[in-house]
């Protein structure tokens, strides 16, 4: 896995840089740049995915939706997109359900919906969805 350092800011909130090795859904080895918050948890490569992870307390009622953060910003190599996809066991357990997205560079944010009867608590930290990458076909 290929690696690059960033320089350390005073800030907090200062991205880090590096790259993600994944296979894309047609199986061909293809690497992402991302930059994350300090304070956000690092995606893993897993199972032909990226695992994200909320950066943030959430609090979901009953049939509200909300934008959830990760403090990721990807740049997804041209000819490729990322699609996000939802943790299945939160979605059969407790109701919570991400609004697929197509991501093509720049901050994930991720759109989840409370379908349940209950209010639903998102932990800073927990896995909320996985990003995998599909080649695409540019028209001609």
């Amino acid at each position: 896995m290929a690696k690059k350092k960033s320089k350390k800011s005073k800030n907090s909130n200062s991205k880090k840089s590096k790259s993600k090795k994944s296979k894309s859904k047609s199986g061909e080895d293809v690497t992402i740049n991302f930059r994350r918050d300090k304070e956000s948890v690092k995606p893993k490569v897993k199972n032909s995915g990226i695992e994200l992870f909320s950066k943030e307390r959430i609090i979901l009622r009953p049939m509200h939706r909300k934008d959830v953060r990760t403090g990721i910003e990807i740049d997804i190599p041209e000819d490729y997109i990322g699609i996000v996809k939802g943790v299945e066991k939160l979605a059969l357990k407790e109701g919570l359900t991400l609004l697929e997205k197509t991501i093509e560079s720049g901050e994930v944010k991720l759109i989840m919906a409370n379908l349940g009867s209950g209010t639903i608590e998102i932990e800073k930290g927990s896995k909320i969805a996985k990003l995998y990458l599909q080649k695409v076909e540019q028209p001609k």
